[in-house]
């Protein structure tokens, strides 16, 4: 993935979520050079996350608060190297 963009909805407690993919990371590899980076959003707020153009989000993890029924969330990117097409 590229990029995460999401709306908290504050009546529902809940997200919704729109994923970015990008046509550069079809034919690349991790690279090992992996790091996770934390607390990407406030809670209640909009998230807005892109990766540079070298890196891709291959997972990521939240922490829930009860009191404003919302996750923290925190993005674990890897750099890509793009594969060397011959044809």
């Amino acid at each position: 993935m590229a990029g995460v963009q999401n709306r908290y909805k504050i009546h529902q407690k809940d997200r919704l979520w729109r994923f970015k993919c990008s046509k550069d990371l079809y034919y690349s590899y991790i690279t090992g050079d992996c790091s996770w980076h934390y607390h990407i959003n406030r809670l209640g707020h909009t998230l807005h996350y892109n990766v540079s153009r070298a890196m891709a989000i291959v997972g990521w993890d939240g922490m829930y608060s009860s009191v404003v029924k919302d996750r923290k969330f925190k993005f674990f990117e890897c750099g890509m190297q793009r594969v060397q097409n011959d044809n």
